[in-house]
């Protein structure tokens, strides 16, 4: 069974690029860069529930949930 980890703004999406929060004193190129070495292994499903949002909403919002498999995903 996977883990859940976070929710995130789709990373497969053309936009997405623009949706990573850069650390300080970090570029954007960084930031993607870190983004993508996070993602590399997991899962991508659908998110999580949040006392917020319930996940069709998220979804609405094009949020995805970051899993942590049993199986090892290629990267």
């Amino acid at each position: 069974m996977a883990r859940w980890l976070m929710n995130v703004y789709d990373p497969r999406r053309p936009d997405a690029r623009q949706q990573v929060i850069c650390r300080y004193g970090e570029t954007g190129a960084e930031a993607w860069r870190r983004f993508q070495e996070f993602i590399c292994g997991k899962t991508i499903g659908r998110p999580r529930a949040s006392i917020r949002f319930t996940v069709e909403e998220m979804e609405t919002m094009h949020l995805v949930g970051v899993y942590l498999s049993d199986e090892e995903v290629p990267c």
